[in-house]
C-alpha cells in the first residue's frame, strides 16, 4: 500500500454481491487502501455472504422486514462496528431503507451506489423508469447516504447510453459493468484522498506538504478573471475537508463545434486545479441547450443545431477532454438527461421564478432591442435551462467565460429559489485568437484546435504576435506569473530573442496535446522551412478589412503592394510566381476569403513576402 493509511470497511448487501466482489478485488490487488472488516446482510440466503465467507471475511445477518435497524439495534450495531473499528459503511445492493438512527450514527460515512443518474429515477426499478421515460442516457451514481431515499450528496457518476435494443435486463447489465469500475474508485476517493484535513489546512499524504485554505484559494484563482463570493468558496473548502465530501465543480459546454481549441482549455486547466485538490469535476455537455443556441454575445438569433449534429459533436468532446482533465475525478453528463423529462407544468414553475424584465437586463438582449432587432422567446429560455442544470447537479462551483456571467448568475439565483446553497462563480478570461483581436473561435477561423497535427499547432503558435505570446503563456501553460514575468524581462533586455521564447511556448503546447517527440519534430520542420527561406523571419504585414465578399487574389496582390496592376498580377500567376500559404497558385481567378479574421502568407517571386492579415 506504499505507506497509505488503510481504512476499515463494512459492506451491506442483500443479493449476489457483485459490487462487494469488485470492492474486495480492488482491496486484494492493492488498488484500494482499505480492508473489509464485516459483510452484513438482512437475508441469510444472500449469495454475497457465501462469497464473503470464501474470502475468509466475517459475516453478520441482521434480519429486517422493513426499515433496517431502529434505535435499539443501531446501538448494538454501533458497538459492533467500534469493536471492529469500522470507519466507512458501503451499501452494495442493500435492499432496505436505513433508519434515521443508523444514518446519524455514521454521519458522512455511509456510501451507496444506485443504478441511475441521480437525482432522476431514485428508488426501485430505475432501469424500467429510464426505458419508459425514453431518455437517451442512464448510468450509475455513488452518493453519501442521508435520511432520504437516494437523496444524499453525489460523489461520482458514470454515464451509460440507452440503446434502442435495450430491455430492462440488458441495460442493467451494462450499467453494472460501470458500477464495478466506479464504486471502488469512489471509495478510494473517500478513504485514500490525495489530501486529508488538518486543523491548519490540507495535508498531502506522504510528502509532509501542508496547503492552507488561503494557499488553496490562491492556487484556484490562477488565471481567473472574476471570482464571485470568494468567502463562500473558502467556506466550501473548509466544509469539504471536515465532511470528506469533494466539491462538485460544474462547467457547461455547448457542442456547437466538433473540436476543442485552446480557448476551451483555459477553463479545463482551471477545472483540473480543483481536481488536484481532490474535488469532482462535472463536464456537462449541453446537448439539450445546444438545440436552443446560446445567445451570449450574439447580435442576431443563432441557428440551433440538429439533434444529430449535437450528438456527433458531443462524442468528439468526450474523446478530447481527458487530455487535460483527470478521468478518475470527472463526471461527463448531458443536460438532456433531465430536460427531456421536463413536463409543461415543471417548465411553467421554472419560468415563474424569473422575470422578463430581469432577463432583458442582459447586455446583448438590450442592445438588440435598442436596434429594433428581434429577440426570440427560446433565447430567453436558454439562461433558465442552463441555470436549472446547476440545481439538478447540486453544483458547489460553476465555471464559465466572462461572456457567461449573466447565465451563471441565473443559476446561482435559481439554486437559492430551490432551497440550495448558491454556487460560487469562477469566470475565466476569453483567449484571443490568432488575429489577437477577437476571441478564439472555430467559426471565426482564428483557432488552434487541440487535435490538429503537431506541425500545424506549432506553426500557428509561431504566427501570433510577440505581444500576444505572453497572453498564451499565461492562459495555455502551467508557468507561474513569476516565470512569465522573467521571460518578458529577458526579451525586453535582449537576452532572449522573442522567436526563441515563442518556440518554447509552441513546444510546450504541442507536448501537452501530442508528445515530446512530436514537439521536437514540429520544431525541426519549422526550422527546416525557415532555413530554406521558404518564409522570412520578418516580413511586411498588410491589413485588409473583414468583408462579406471574396476578393480575387490578383486584386489582393495590388492592394498589398506585390503587383502594380491587376494585369501584372495575373501575368505573375500564369508564370507560376505566386503562392499562398506555401501552395502554388495557378488559377488566375483564385480568390481569398475575407469574410472572417485570418492570417496568410502571400509570396511573389523569390523575395516578395507579405503577411496578409484580415481583420
Amino acid at each position: 500500500m506504499g505507506g497509505r493509511q488503510v481504512k476499515r470497511l463494512a459492506i451491506l448487501l442483500s443479493g449476489r454481491g457483485s459490487n462487494f466482489e469488485a470492492i474486495a478485488d480492488s482491496v486484494q490487488e492493492g488498488r484500494l487502501p482499505a480492508r473489509v472488516e464485516l459483510v452484513v446482510s438482512n437475508l441469510a440466503s444472500a449469495a454475497g455472504l457465501e462469497k464473503a465467507r470464501r474470502r475468509g471475511l466475517k459475516t453478520v445477518v441482521i434480519p429486517s422486514a422493513g426499515v433496517w435497524l431502529g434505535r435499539t439495534m443501531t446501538g448494538a450495531w454501533s458497538r459492533s462496528c467500534k469493536r471492529h473499528r469500522v470507519e466507512l459503511v458501503c451499501l452494495a445492493g442493500f435492499m432496505r431503507i436505513l433508519s434515521p438512527f443508523f444514518v446519524r450514527s455514521f454521519p458522512n460515512r455511509i456510501l451507496n451506489i444506485h443504478p441511475s443518474l441521480l437525482p432522476v429515477f431514485p428508488g426501485l426499478h430505475p432501469q424500467r423508469q429510464a426505458l419508459e421515460s425514453g431518455v437517451r442516457f442512464s448510468g450509475c451514481t455513488v452518493h453519501f447516504v442521508d435520511e432520504g431515499v437516494d437523496s444524499g450528496p453525489i460523489l461520482l457518476q458514470a454515464v451509460v447510453p440507452v440503446l434502442e435494443s435495450d430491455d430492462e435486463e440488458s441495460l442493467a447489465q451494462r450499467i453494472l459493468v460501470e458500477e464495478h469500475r466506479l464504486y471502488p474508485r469512489a471509495i478510494g476517493m473517500v478513504v485514500g484522498m490525495k489530501c486529508a484535513w488538518k486543523a491548519d489546512g490540507w495535508s498531502a499524504e506522504g510528502n509532509g506538504l501542508t496547503v492552507t485554505v488561503e494557499e488553496q484559494l490562491t492556487f484556484l484563482q490562477q488565471g481567473v478573471a472574476e471570482l464571485i463570493r470568494p468567502e463562500e468558496l473558502r467556506a466550501r473548502l473548509v466544509g469539504s475537508a471536515e465532511t470528506g465530501r469533494p466539491l462538485r465543480i460544474k462547467a457547461g459546454f455547448d457542442p456547437t463545434a466538433p473540436d476543442l481549441h485552446l480557448g476551451h482549455t483555459v477553463m479545463l486547466r482551471s477545472m483540473r486545479r480543483f481536481q488536484d485538490l481532490g474535488h469532482t469535476v462535472i463536464f456537462l455537455i449541453g446537448d439539450f441547450t445546444g438545440l436552443i443556441g446560446d445567445p451570449s454575445g450574439r447580435s442576431a438569433t443563432r441557428k440551433p443545431l440538429s439533434r444529430e449534429e449535437v450528438a456527433e459533436n458531443a462524442e468528439t468532446y468526450k474523446q478530447q477532454v481527458f487530455k487535460i482533465l483527470d478521468p478518475e475525478n470527472t463526471i461527463i453528463d448531458f443536460n438532456s438527461r433531465w430536460m427531456t423529462l421536463f413536463s409543461s407544468e415543471q417548465f411553467l414553475k421554472l419560468a415563474s421564478r424569473y422575470t422578463v424584465a430581469r432577463m432583458l437586463e442582459r447586455d446583448d438582449f438590450s442592445k438588440r432591442l435598442k436596434k429594433s432587432q428581434p429577440v426570440a422567446i427560446h433565447e430567453l429560455i436558454y439562461p433558465l435551462v442552463q441555470g436549472y442544470d446547476s440545481v439538478v447537479l447540486q453544483a458547489d462551483v460553476e465555471m464559465g467565460g466572462t461572456d457567461q456571467k449573466f447565465n451563471l448568475l441565473v443559476g446561482r439565483e435559481l439554486q437559492r429559489e430551490y432551497g440550495q446553497e448558491p454556487q460560487v462563480l469562477l469566470m475565466l478570461p476569453l483567449l484571443e485568437g490568432l488575429d489577437g483581436v477577437q476571441k478564439m473561435s472555430k467559426s471565426l477561423g482564428n483557432a488552434i484546435g487541440i487535435q490538429e497535427p503537431a506541425s500545424e499547432i506549432f506553426g500557428k503558435v509561431m504566427s501570433i504576435s510577440d505581444a500576444l505570446m505572453y497572453r498564451y503563456y499565461e492562459l495555455c501553460t502551467d508557468l507561474s506569473s513569476y516565470e512569465i514575468d522573467r521571460i518578458r524581462k529577458q526579451v525586453a533586455e535582449g537576452s532572449l530573442h522573442p522567436k526563441a521564447a515563442k518556440v518554447d511556448l509552441a513546444k510546450s503546447i504541442v507536448r501537452e496535446f501530442h508528445s515530446r517527440q512530436a514537439a521536437d519534430r514540429a520544431e525541426e520542420e519549422f526550422h527546416r522551412i525557415h532555413s530554406q527561406r521558404l518564409v522570412p523571419d520578418r516580413m511586411e504585414e498588410k491589413r485588409l478589412p473583414v468583408s462579406t465578399e471574396r476578393l480575387r487574389l490578383s486584386k489582393v496582390m495590388v492592394r498589398v503592394g506585390l503587383a502594380p496592376s491587376v494585369g501584372q498580377a495575373v501575368r505573375l500567376i500564369t508564370q507560376d510566381a505566386v503562392s499562398l500559404n506555401h501552395q502554388k497558385v495557378t488559377d488566375v481567378k483564385a480568390e481569398m476569403d475575407c469574410s472572417r479574421p485570418s492570417s496568410s502568407v502571400l509570396k511573389v517571386g523569390k523575395r516578395g513576402f507579405v503577411k496578409v492579415i484580415v481583420g
